[in-house]
């Protein structure tokens, strides 16, 4: 019975499923702490750029409007369409907030 609730846990909801690009997320890791590692390698926090001398625009709060993962991975990859298991260099990472890091995690 308890099985029960967690297939609702084990599939895609319509904000986190990657539809056609399901294929590319064939390389991301399974454990918490490389899925961390596996979306730093990609996206970057708009409030962290300065850290790693990237620049964002005044005024601006970029991709903080994506929802769909499907969204963000095609955002991702149109910077730079190497294999999402390869990471980025911080100035080729999508520039995020943290609500992107999260959906890309789960």
């Amino acid at each position: 019975m308890a099985d029960e609730g967690r297939e609702a846990y084990a599939s895609h909801s319509p904000f986190s499923d990657p539809g056609r690009f399901a294929g590319q997320l064939a390389e991301a890791p399974d454990s918490v702490a490389d899925i961390c590692t596996f979306a730093q390698g990609l996206l970057m926090n708009m409030y962290e750029a300065h850290l790693y001398d990237v620049q964002v625009p005044s005024g601006d709060r970029p991709n903080t409007d994506i929802e769909h993962i499907g969204e963000l991975i095609e955002k991702i990859l149109a910077i730079d369409p190497a294999p999402l298991g390869q990471p980025r260099d911080p100035q080729k990472r999508l520039i995020v907030c943290c609500r992107q890091f999260a959906a890309l995690a789960c």
